[in-house]
């Protein structure tokens, strides 16, 4: 290993008496060990294959929601065309809706009075 005044700690590792060992050479120990097994081409070549996966199955659920998305917008449309059509108002109107429950509830307070 290469870290720095590694062999003051040397007798201390071999013990496995870890809980003696100072928080940052323990970090170092572990960027170390990080280090090594990143330069191993086993360990690259698994990591390279998991972040493939990740990529694919990112722009998966990207083109699944854009599908989504556009069906939807569709639907918006269609519903719209067909209120147009009819010469009615549009349904999915929230304002429409509530003036209507407005009305009513001036209706009903007519009424109580």
């Amino acid at each position: 290993m290469n870290i720095p005044d590694s062999s003051t700690y040397t007798s201390t590792i071999k013990r496995g008496h870890y809980g003696l060992l100072d928080a940052q050479v323990k970090l170092g120990i572990l960027k170390e060990l990080v280090n090594q097994a990143l330069e191993s081409d086993a360990v690259r070549d698994k990591l390279d294959e998991y972040i493939e996966e990740r990529q694919v199955l990112g722009a998966t659920r990207r083109g699944e929601a854009l599908e989504v998305a556009r069906k939807t917008r569709e639907e918006k449309e269609q519903l719209k065309a067909e209120s147009v059509a009819n010469g009615g108002t549009n349904a999915q109107d929230p304002l429409a809706d509530n003036l209507d429950v407005l009305a009513m509830g001036i209706k009903v307070v007519m009424m109580e009075s």
